[in-house]
C-alpha cells in the first residue's frame, strides 16, 4: 500500500502543529501568572536577597513590642513587618504571616 501526500496534506498538518503549540503557549502562560514573584521593590538588583540582622536588634522593642520580621516582601519597614502582610492575605487568598523569633517560654500570639 502506498500513500501519496500532497503538499495540501502538509499545510494541514502544519497547521494542526501551530494550532497545538499555540494551545500549549497560552496554556504555559495562564499557568505562569498563577504563581507571580513576590518581590517587587526590595533589592531588586541582587540575584538572592540575604540578609543578616544582629541579636541585639531582635531583643530590642519598639512601642513596647517585640520586633517581628516581613515574610511577605510587602513591608515599607523592611525586614521589618509593619502588618502588611494582612492586605496582601485579603487581596491575594494568601495565609502568609510575619516572623517572630521568641524565647521558648513566650506564648505566640496569631495576629
Amino acid at each position: 500500500m502506498t500513500v501519496s501526500l500532497t503538499s495540501r496534506d502538509f499545510l494541514k498538518a502544519g497547521a494542526l502543529v501551530a494550532g497545538g503549540v499555540a494551545i500549549g503557549y497560552f496554556i504555559g502562560t495562564t499557568i505562569s501568572r498563577r504563581f507571580p514573584r513576590l518581590n517587587y521593590e526590595i533589592k531588586l538588583e541582587c540575584d538572592k536577597v540575604v540578609d543578616a540582622i544582629d541579636v541585639k536588634d531582635i531583643e530590642r522593642k519598639k512601642n513596647g513590642q517585640l520586633r517581628t520580621f516581613c515574610r511577605c516582601w510587602k513591608s515599607k519597614n523592611w525586614p521589618y513587618c509593619d502588618g502588611a502582610h494582612k492586605a496582601h492575605n485579603k487581596e491575594t487568598g494568601d495565609n502568609v504571616g510575619q516572623l517572630r523569633i521568641l524565647e521558648t517560654s513566650q506564648e505566640v500570639k496569631i495576629s
